[in-house]
């Protein structure tokens, strides 16, 4: 990928988060490092958009969230620290072998 031209980060309350994830078709996954396995507590929704080396709009979407030693020892990320990451895929969009979507798969996927 060449450059990323934008990113998004959607915080909600984990009810409206399964609520979402399931509307938008995600397969299922479970989380490692958290007890959760779907939407641990401080998840939130990121959505990439980059531009390829072929000139295409990609997109990626991950979730960002706490570990539970995080949780459990209530600790905040020291600068440098990232928490943890998962990639998601949803039916009916491929990924390459970059693991990115092809933006336009995406923004279908969000207008439904």
């Amino acid at each position: 990928m060449i450059s990323v031209s934008r990113a998004r980060l959607l915080r909600v309350f984990r009810s409206n988060m399964t609520a979402i994830l399931s509307a938008l078709g995600t397969r299922p996954y479970e989380l490692p490092g958290s007890i959760e396995k779907k939407v641990p507590f401080g998840v939130k929704l990121v959505i990439e958009k980059w531009r390829g080396s072929d000139g295409i709009l990609y997109g990626s979407v991950s979730l960002l969230y706490p570990s539970s030693r995080d949780i459990r020892r209530l600790t905040v990320p020291k600068k440098g620290e990232s928490p943890l990451q998962y990639p998601l895929t949803f039916h009916g969009i491929l990924k390459n072998e970059d693991g990115m979507m092809k933006w336009e798969d995406l923004e279908r996927l969000f207008r439904q």
